[in-house]
């Protein structure tokens, strides 16, 4: 059984950024949400505190691939009704990346 996921956004950042913050991929995470159809505000980013940003800040909220810093994902959750879903972003030069994943 594969997990479902939703349609790829993509966000232009002007100027690009080093890196992917925090920050900016918690925004976009919820940006996402939104154009999905869910309302941002029922849904809570899970914390996971796995990861570290480049510049040596650590993340709360966004989980990074190891070997590229600007790949990860942010879970979200809520309580009523229960749900759960995952955003996955990747940060290629200034074209930011973002997709819905349902848990299996």
């Amino acid at each position: 059984m594969r997990a479902r996921q939703g349609p790829e956004h993509r966000f232009e950042l002007d100027p690009p950024p080093p890196f992917l913050t925090e920050e900016v991929a918690l925004e976009k995470a919820r940006e996402t949400l939104r154009l999905d159809g869910l309302d941002p505000s029922e849904w809570v980013p899970n914390e996971d505190n796995r990861t570290t940003a480049p510049d040596g800040h650590a993340d709360v909220h966004f989980v990074r691939n190891t070997r590229n810093p600007n790949q990860g994902y942010i879970q979200f959750s809520r309580s009523e009704p229960w749900g759960a879903r995952t955003v996955y972003l990747e940060l290629d030069e200034s074209t930011l990346v973002t997709q819905v994943w349902l848990p299996k």
